[in-house]
């Protein structure tokens, strides 16, 4: 199971010849294995980065590595300005991975599962363990739904919406 957003108004990569505008999405530690993202070099998030106060962490889209940084092999553990911010390269995707909404760099969404703030907007994929239908996965989250209700209130989940799974070819194409 994974967590990911769909990225804001782009980060400012600063540093070598010129600045440059790039779309960053926040992921959680598992969305590269969960997506099957092959590796070009270094590495993905581990789960302590994935943590709040994890540190500044990038993963590089491949494109981006070859334009802005020429495909240089040792870019796996320098550091990159983003937004003013050092952020350390821990790897490169693959040339053949592509996501729904373009990225050129990936960075860890940190969650504070403690924290109160209800302001987080994100899309959640997942695989169903084998023998789990979809019908049994809904019934589950409509469980989870009424529990978060009790816990957090109606304003936070109005009764009309809810949790629920369908098929990533159903989310991302449709009939």
């Amino acid at each position: 199971m994974a967590a990911y957003d769909f990225g804001g108004a782009g980060l400012n990569l600063t540093g070598g010849d010129h600045p440059e505008q790039v779309q960053g999405i926040h992921v959680s530690a598992d969305y590269f294995a969960l997506f099957g993202a092959p590796l070009a070099a270094g590495r993905t998030f581990t789960a302590e980065e994935d943590s709040p106060n994890g540190g500044h962490v990038v993963v590089l889209n491949y494109g981006l590595w070859k334009t802005r940084f020429g495909g240089n092999p040792n870019i796996v553990g320098s550091t990159i300005q983003l937004d003013g911010q050092p952020y350390l390269v821990v790897g490169v995707i693959g040339r053949g991975f592509v996501t729904e909404t373009p990225a050129d760099l990936w960075i860890p969404y940190q969650f504070d599962l403690n924290s109160l703030d209800m302001a987080h907007f994100f899309t959640v994929a997942a695989r169903l363990k084998p023998g789990i239908s979809v019908t049994q996965a809904n019934a589950q989250l409509r469980l989870a739904a009424d529990q978060y209700r009790r816990a957090y209130g109606s304003d936070a989940l109005p009764p009309e919406d809810g949790f629920s799974v369908i098929s990533l070819q159903e989310s991302m194409i449709g009939d």
